[in-house]
């Protein structure tokens, strides 16, 4: 059985994209299946969650391979993979590097581009390998999250309530409209918004909401779940896990599990 491969995307930073593919790693991995994390921002955000930093890519010897290495330089995708977590054998990350800044000038004259991700995949037989295969983008359409989407079954789209992000919804759906348009991916199905740092108790986050429900509650849909905003998302990344760890008992982790529960309903719908 092939791998699912989902490519959470919002063509903006800070919004959750790093959070929501961090934690859906950690909850899939935990129910036994096996789970390859793919980093595809300079920016190293998934790949620190999980131990990786600069230094370690950088100075290591051998050296780390990276997505860069994979995407740009065409190096193996399995060799790049690396085991993340000693006490779970099912979870595994290819880290960043910040060289992914440079992508897309550095692949400007190479055709096809928007198939570097899945033919890297296929061609190491990863897709035979993982149950699941989850991409954290840069909030940009370059070649990093045009190859994911083109490899992707799934997007969703990690959209912060507070405000940021309301401005790129329609220019991500525009995004992926056109990898479906094109035919480079037809198939690719938009699991909808995920509403993210939801202040409960404030009136300008209730109507970001209800706007953003009501807008999109038929195309592309909205998770039923908010992630409520807390300091336990920053303090699992320091401490390079979980909030099902760290935080297991917190209301907010009670909203990622309940996130997790509704997304494993729509995968199977």
């Amino acid at each position: 059985m092939r791998a699912t491969i989902i490519s959470p995307f919002l063509k903006t930073t800070g919004t959750g994209k790093s959070l929501t593919a961090a934690h859906m790693l950690h909850y899939l991995a935990a129910k036994g299946y096996k789970v390859l994390g793919i980093d595809g921002d300079a920016n190293l955000t998934l790949s620190s969650w999980f131990g990786f930093n600069r230094d370690d890519l950088e100075r290591s010897e051998p050296p780390y391979l990276t997505w860069y290495d994979v995407l740009v330089d065409g190096q193996s995708a399995r060799k790049a993979a690396v085991q993340v977590d000693e006490d779970n054998p099912n979870l595994f990350i290819i880290p960043a590097a910040i060289a992914l800044s440079n992508a897309d000038a550095e692949t400007a004259s190479k055709a096809s581009r928007e198939f570097f991700a899945i033919e890297a995949l296929e061609e190491d037989g990863l897709l035979d390998d993982f149950d699941y295969i989850i991409f954290d983008s840069p909030g940009n359409f370059g070649v990093v999250a045009s190859s994911a989407l083109t490899a992707a079954n799934y997007t969703l789209m990690p959209v912060n309530a507070v405000g940021k992000g309301m401005e790129a919804i329609q220019s991500t759906l525009d995004a992926i409209n056109q990898i479906k348009r094109k035919r480079v991916n037809p198939n690719l199905k938009n699991l909808g918004l995920f509403i993210t740092r939801h202040r409960s108790t404030t009136n300008v986050d209730a109507a970001v909401v209800k706007f953003m429900r009501e807008q999109y509650e038929d195309d592309p849909g909205v998770f039923d779940t908010a992630l409520p905003d807390s300091t336990i998302f920053e303090q699992a990344y320091f401490q390079r896990n979980s909030v099902f760890a760290t935080h297991p008992k917190h209301k907010a982790t009670a909203a990622v599990l309940s996130f997790m529960e509704e997304l494993e309903e729509k995968l199977q719908a």
